[in-house]
């Protein structure tokens, strides 16, 4: 995915997106809640950071994805023009971010103990999640943002219509056999 060159920023820089980043997240929460409700999705009431809302969000996603407004989120350089129409819509990736920012609510909500962090892999593997917001625990990192950004590119290509995607990847994190 073409987001922003995350592993490039300087210790300074990263520190300052992310904390942009997570004094945004829970009005961008709640501003995606608005937005599935008013174009046709679950209520705000019915989106509440429960597992199995999941399904009913991820349905929502799966039809109604790119069809509202929205800017670039900031985690996602503008791409250049000749690639413009191989990539995801300034439109599809705002409600990918939202959609980042709900899944973030259900791990958060299942597991207290993950907080969002700077993701700080070994040298080796910088690729992954280097100086990117993530959620963390003692255990591992948690790229939200990379889910969403997966999931909806399959969904672009017709690749994940399945209403259980969203709850089976979640899943996985607890069971990995959930996700077969």
């Amino acid at each position: 995915m073409p987001p922003k060159a995350f592993s490039n920023l300087d210790d300074a820089e990263a520190e300052s997106f992310f904390e942009v980043f997570v004094a945004r997240a829970p009005g961008r929460l709640e501003e995606f809640k608005r937005e599935v409700a008013a174009r046709g999705g679950p209520t705000e009431t019915a989106l509440d950071g429960s597992p199995e809302s999941l399904v009913g969000v991820w349905r929502w996603f799966v039809e109604h994805a790119g069809d509202g407004g929205g800017a670039l989120p900031a985690w996602y350089e503008p791409d250049p023009p000749e690639l413009a129409t191989e990539r995801l819509s300034a439109e599809m990736l705002h409600d990918a971010d939202g959609l980042a920012h709900y899944l973030a609510q259900v791990f958060q909500r299942e597991m207290p103990e993950l907080e969002w962090g700077l993701g700080k892999l070994p040298k080796r593997m910088r690729y992954v999640s280097q100086n990117k917001p993530v959620l963390k625990d003692d255990e591992g990192d948690v790229d939200v943002l990379a889910v969403a950004y997966n999931k909806t590119m399959r969904v672009r290509n017709g690749e994940e219509r399945d209403p259980d995607a969203l709850l089976r990847t979640f899943s996985a994190w607890f069971d990995p056999t959930a996700a077969m």
